[in-house]
């Protein structure tokens, strides 16, 4: 999985969005159990501009990861309230 996840970050930072999509989406289905190919797909819709998108991702994280250190680390607060007022506005 972590190989299709550089592969996608590769393809966002290019600029070709729907390949980062193909590829994160393949990174979630070989390690659906593992939280950062969930949290990088969370990641590229907000620096799109969907907002609902990345936030809906971001709930859905913490709902299905509860007791990781990570989302549970101000770091993580940070980025995802920053979605949060992203959202309001």
């Amino acid at each position: 999985g972590a190989s299709w996840q550089r592969v996608a970050e590769c393809y966002f930072m290019l600029g070709n969005f729907e390949e980062a999509h193909i590829n994160i989406d393949r990174a979630i289905q070989i390690s659906d159990y593992h939280r950062d190919p969930w949290a990088i797909k969370a990641i590229f819709y907000k620096l799109e501009g969907k907002t609902d998108e990345s936030f809906r991702l971001f709930s859905k994280i913490r709902k299905k990861y509860p007791d990781d250190k990570f989302l549970l680390s101000q770091q993580f607060e940070n980025l995802y309230n920053s979605v949060i007022l992203i959202k309001r506005r």
